[in-house]
C-alpha cells in the first residue's frame, strides 16, 4: 500500500509518515521498530537536504536575481520611473561634482577587505602589503555591484563618446568625457571601499565604455590602487584608456576627494592620446609603489607610446618621460625588474645624416635605471650594421664630430666590406663617398690626400667630378684651395661618365661638399679669445672663399666662443639669393670643430645673438617666406647643439627635470 507523504518546510526534503497499530504487543514491539528506523531516516533526510539547498540555489531565489538584473539602469538625464520609487535614493539624477567630502566610514557593497598582516598587528604600514591569495573551502565571493549612481555616470560617458562617433568632434570631445568618468569615480570612492574585488569590477565598467576616436589592444588597466605615497592608504590612479582623457588620481588619505592631475613638461600636449595604468609596483627599490602610465598616440605614420613613471613627494613627481615612436620600423620598450632592481629599455630604429624610411635600420637600445632620483641612461647598444648606408651613416657621425681616427676606420669597412641590402639598388657610389671622405680627413689633419684622391677620379660620375675638382687644387701650398675649388663647383653640370651620376636622395649634397670644414683649416692657429666675425671674415676672404656671414658668442656661458657661419654654395636658384649653407663652429680638444647646422631653408638670414639667462644665449636666423618670417634660434649646451623654432626660455635651457630636454628623444648615430 502506498504510504502517505507529508512536505517539510525544506520543498526538497520529503518525511515518509508510517501508521501505527496498537491491536496487540507484537504488533506494538513491531510499530516501535519502525518509529526508531524513521526517527532515524528522517534525521539523515533532513541533513542531506540542507547540505544540498547550500550548493544549489532554488527557483525562486534564481528568478529574483533574474529580477534584478533586468531592473533599468538610472541615467543622469533620465527621470525615475514608477517601478524605481523603491529606490528612491538612487533615482534622483546625480548632480557632477569635481570633489567630495570624504564620509568617516566607508561604506562598501563588495565583500570586507582581506586583512594582511600589519591591520592584524595594529600597526600603520608604511606600504601597501598586497595580501596573498589562499586555498579556501569557502565560496568566491559574489560580484561586486557598482551601484545604480555610478552606472547612470558612465552610462552618460558612454552616450556623449557615441554621440561624436566617427565626427571631427570627437578630437574635442576628451575634457567633458573627463568630468563624466571623473564623477562616476568619486562616486564609486564615497560607497565602495578599495578592495581588489571592488577595482575590478570598476575597471571592467571603464574598460566597456566605447572607444573615443581610437581604439588600440592595452596590456594596462583603466584603473588600479595602491598606496603611492606611504600613508598607509591606497590610492586610485585612473588612467581611462580614452583618447584625450587626462589621467588622475584620488587620494584616499585626504578629507576631500578630488580628481587630481599628473605633473608633466606640457599637460595639454602629453597626454593627448589613450592613457592607461601599465603598472603600479616598486619600481625604485623605496618600498612605496610607483605609477607607471603609457599614452599611446597614433598618427598619419606613426604610433607612439609614451612611457611615464612617477612617485610621491608631495604629490607626483615625474622621473620617467619617453616617447616610444614607431615611424620607419617598429619601436618597443621593456620594464624588468630583477632582485628589487627596476630597468627600463628602449628599443628604436637609427637614423643617421643619409637616410630615408624605407631603407633597413639598425636598432639603438638604451638602458635607464634609478639613480636615487631619476631613471638615467646606464647603457647604450647599438646593433651591428645592416647596409652599407648604415655602414656610411656610422662613419658620418663619427666625422662630423671631429673623430677623424674612428671616421677613417669606419670608411675603410664601406670599401673592404660594404654590407649589400637594399641600398644596393640606389644610385649612389657609397664606397666612392667613403674614399672621397678618407682624402677631406687627409687635407684636415695635414697629411697628403694626393692618392686617395686619385682612387676618387677613378669612381667616375658625380664623385669622381668632385675628386677631380680637389686633386687640381691641391698643387698649392695652400690647404684651403680644395675647399675653395668646390665651392665653384656646379654639380648641376653632366658628370663625367662613370657607374653613377649626380648625387641623389637621400644623400645630401651640401653635406657631401663638407665646405664648412673649411673653417677647421682656415682657423687652426686662431685661439679661442681671438675668433670674432672680421677674423672669420678676413682668413677665408683672403684665400678666395665666399663668406656670406658670421655671428660669433658664447653660448653656454664657458667663456669658449662659438659661431655660426654662412658658406655660399654654387646652386643653381630660380630667384632669390644664392644659395648658402649653415655651420656650427665650436671648440673641441685643442682644435676648432665644424658640424651642420639644423637650418632647413639656405635662404636663411643671420640676425644676431640673443641672451636666454646670464648663462645661456642664442643666435637667431630668420628663415623668409610667402609673407611670413620664421625665427630659428640655435643653442648649444656645451654638448649638443638644438634648434628651436621659437624662442628659448631658461626652463629649456636648465630644465628642472631632465626628460623635459628634447635631446633624449632623439635616435640617432652619434660619434
Amino acid at each position: 500500500m502506498d504510504q502517505p507523504q507529508t512536505e517539510n518546510e525544506n520543498p526538497r526534503t520529503i518525511v515518509p509518515m508510517y501508521a501505527i497499530c496498537l491491536q496487540n504487543a507484537s504488533r506494538i514491539r513491531t510499530g516501535l521498530r519502525y518509529l526508531q528506523r524513521a526517527c532515524l531516516l528522517t534525521s539523515l533526510t533532513l541533513i542531506i537536504a540542507g547540505c544540498g539547498s547550500t550548493d544549489t540555489p532554488s527557483v525562486d531565489s534564481g528568478a529574483s536575481e533574474t529580477a534584478q538584473q533586468d531592473t533599468p539602469v538610472i541615467s543622469p538625464s533620465t527621470s525615475p520611473s514608477v517601478k524605481q520609487e523603491a529606490q528612491s535614493a538612487q533615482a534622483a539624477e546625480p548632480a557632477i561634482t569635481t570633489t567630495r567630502t570624504r564620509r568617516p566610514t566607508s561604506t562598501s557593497t563588495a565583500a570586507p577587505p582581506k586583512v594582511t598582516a600589519a591591520s592584524e598587528s595594529n600597526t600603520s604600514p608604511t606600504t601597501r602589503t598586497r595580501s596573498q591569495v589562499r586555498p579556501s573551502p569557502t565560496p568566491t565571493p559574489a560580484p561586486v555591484k557598482l551601484g545604480p549612481e555610478i552606472t547612470a555616470w558612465l552610462d552618460q560617458s558612454a552616450r556623449l563618446i557615441n554621440e561624436v562617433s566617427g565626427t571631427s568632434e570627437a578630437l574635442k570631445t576628451g575634457p567633458d568625457v573627463q568630468v563624466l568618468v571623473n564623477t562616476a569615480i568619486l562616486a564609486f570612492l564615497d560607497s565602495h571601499s578599495l578592495t581588489d574585488e571592488s577595482v575590478a569590477a570598476l575597471n571592467e565598467a571603464i574598460s566597456q565604455l566605447p572607444p573615443l576616436v581610437y581604439a588600440f589592444p592595452t596590456t594596462g588597466q583603466s584603473v588600479a590602487a595602491a598606496d603611492v605615497d606611504g600613508d598607509g592608504e591606497p590610492e586610485l590612479i585612473a588612467g581611462y584608456n580614452l583618447f584625450g582623457v587626462q589621467p588622475a588620481w584620488f587620494d584616499l588619505g585626504s578629507g576631500e576627494l578630488k580628481a587630481q592631475a599628473f605633473p608633466t613638461q606640457n599637460p595639454e600636449k602629453d597626454f593627448y592620446g589613450m592613457t592607461v595604468v601599465h603598472s603600479i609596483t616598486d619600481l625604485t627599490n623605496e618600498g612605496i609603489a610607483d605609477v607607471m602610465l603609457v599614452t599611446t598616440t597614433p598618427g598619419t605614420s606613426t604610433l607612439t607610446e609614451a612611457v611615464r613613471v612617477f612617485t610621491w613627494n608631495d604629490g607626483p613627481r615625474r622621473v620617467f618621460d619617453l616617447p616610444v615612436v614607431s615611424w620607419a620600423d617598429p619601436a618597443r620598450w621593456e620594464l624588468r625588474t630583477t632582485g628589487g632592481k627596476a630597468e627600463i629599455d628602449t628599443v628604436c630604429a637609427i637614423f643617421g645624416h643619409y637616410d630615408i624610411k624605407q631603407l633597413p635600420h639598425p636598432e639603438l637600445t638604451r638602458t635607464f635605471a634609478w639613480d636615487g632620483t631619476w631613471f638615467v641612461e646606464t647603457k647604450r647598444t647599438v646593433s651591428p650594421p645592416v647596409s652599407t648606408h648604415d655602414q656610411i651613416n656610422r662613419a658620418e657621425a663619427a666625422f662630423w664630430a671631429g673623430a677623424y681616427g674612428p671616421a677613417v676606420s669606419l670608411y675603410v669597412e664601406v670599401i673592404n666590406s660594404p654590407i649589400l641590402s637594399e641600398d644596393q639598388d640606389l644610385p649612389i657610389d657609397w664606397e666612392g663617398l667613403a674614399r672621397l671622405r678618407i682624402a677631406q680627413i687627409s687635407l684636415l689633419t695635414g697629411t697628403n690626400a694626393g692618392a686617395e684622391l686619385k682612387h676618387v677620379v677613378q669612381r667616375g660620375g658625380v664623385i669622381g667630378l668632385i675628386g677631380q675638382t680637389m686633386l687640381d687644387a691641391t698643387g698649392t701650398r695652400d690647404a684651403l684651395q680644395p675647399f675653395v675649388a668646390l665651392q665653384r663647383l656646379n654639380l648641376k653640370a653632366p658628370p663625367p661618365p662613370g657607374r653613377f651620376g649626380h648625387i641623389q636622395f637621400p644623400v645630401d649634397e651640401a653635406l657631401v661638399l663638407a665646405l664648412g670644414k673649411a673653417l677647421e683649416v682656415g682657423l687652426k692657429d686662431i685661439a679661442p679669445a681671438q675668433l670674432s666675425r672680421r677674423t672669420i671674415f678676413n682668413v677665408l676672404e683672403n684665400v678666395g672663399f665666399d663668406v656670406r656671414d658670421a655671428i660669433v658668442g658664447d653660448l653656454n656661458g664657458d667663456s669658449t666662443l662659438e659661431a655660426v657661419v654662412s658658406i655660399v654654395r654654387n646652386s643653381e636658384r630660380f630667384i632669390g639669393p644664392p644659395v648658402n649653407d649653415f655651420w656650427f663652429l665650436r671648440r673641441g680638444e685643442n682644435r676648432w670643430v665644424v658640424e651642420p647646422a639644423p637650418v632647413f631653408g639656405d635662404a636663411a638670414i643671420a640676425n644676431g645673438i640673443r641672451q636666454i639667462s646670464p648663462r645661456h644665449s642664442a643666435f637667431v636666423l630668420i628663415e623668409p617666406g610667402a609673407g611670413s618670417e620664421r625665427s630659428i634660434h640655435l643653442s648649444f649646451d656645451g654638448n649638443h647643439l638644438q634648434s628651436w623654432f621659437s624662442q628659448p626660455t631658461l626652463a629649456d635651457m636648465e630644465p628642472s627635470n631632465p626628460f623635459d630636454s628634447r635631446q633624449i628623444t632623439e635616435c640617432r648615430h652619434q660619434a
